[in-house]
C-alpha cells in the first residue's frame, strides 16, 4: 500500500482527527500519523524540531507518498519541503490553511516552498467560513501568489474541523 502521512493541527484535540483519518483510510493506505511532540507536556510547538522529524520521514525507500496536513501542519510541511526528496511525493492535501493575521508577505514566506512542487498535485481544502481564513481569501492567495495550479476546494463549515466524512466526499484521497 502507498503511504499516507497525516500531519495535524497544533492542539492536542487534533488527536481525534488523526485517529478518525487513520481508521477511515487504513484499508487503502499505509497510514502514518504524526502527533506533535509538544502534546506530551502541553507546551508550545517546536517548529524546527517538527520540520526535522517530518523531513526524516521521507528518508529511505518509501515513495508515492500522499501527505494530508491540517492547519499548522500545512506550515510545517511547507517548511520541511526544503529537506524532502520531492520525487517521493505523489500528492499533497492541505486542510484549513491558517491565514489568521498574516499579511501577504508573511503568508508567501510560509508557503513559498510549494512553488517547487511542479507536477505534484496540490489540493487545498478550506471551509467557506473558516475562522482562520475563508475559502475565498485562501483561494485568491494560493492561485495568485503561491501555486497557480493548486486546486482550492470549498467545504461547508466555520469550525476549522475538517471531518473525514466531508473531506472524503471530494474524492481526492
Amino acid at each position: 500500500m502507498q503511504p499516507l502521512v497525516i500531519l495535524p493541527g497544533n492542539s492536542a484535540r487534533n488527536q481525534e482527527l488523526l485517529d478518525t483519518y487513520e481508521k477511515y483510510y487504513q484499508d487503502k493506505y499505509d497510514v502514518i500519523t504524526v502527533p506533535w511532540g509538544h502534546w506530551k507536556n502541553d507546551s508550545v510547538i517546536n517548529i524546527h524540531e517538527e520540520i526535522e522529524r517530518i523531513a526524516g520521514m521521507f528518508e529511505g525507500p518509501k515513495k508515492d507518498i500522499t501527505v494530508v496536513a491540517k492547519s499548522v501542519g500545512t506550515v510545517i510541511f511547507s517548511y520541511a519541503l526544503n529537506n524532502i526528496d520531492l520525487k517521493k511525493l505523489k500528492k499533497v492535501i492541505f486542510l484549513g490553511v491558517p491565514l489568521g493575521d498574516s499579511d501577504l508577505q508573511e503568508f508567501s514566506e510560509k508557503y513559498k516552498n510549494l512553488r517547487n512542487l511542479n507536477d505534484i498535485k496540490l489540493f487545498v481544502v478550506q471551509e467557506k467560513e473558516d475562522p482562520y481564513g475563508s475559502f475565498d481569501k485562501i483561494k485568491i492567495l494560493f492561485e495568485k501568489y503561491i501555486k497557480s495550479n493548486a486546486e482550492v476546494l470549498p467545504v461547508e463549515g466555520d469550525s476549522h474541523s475538517y471531518l473525514v466524512e466531508e473531506v472524503s466526499k471530494l474524492g481526492i484521497l
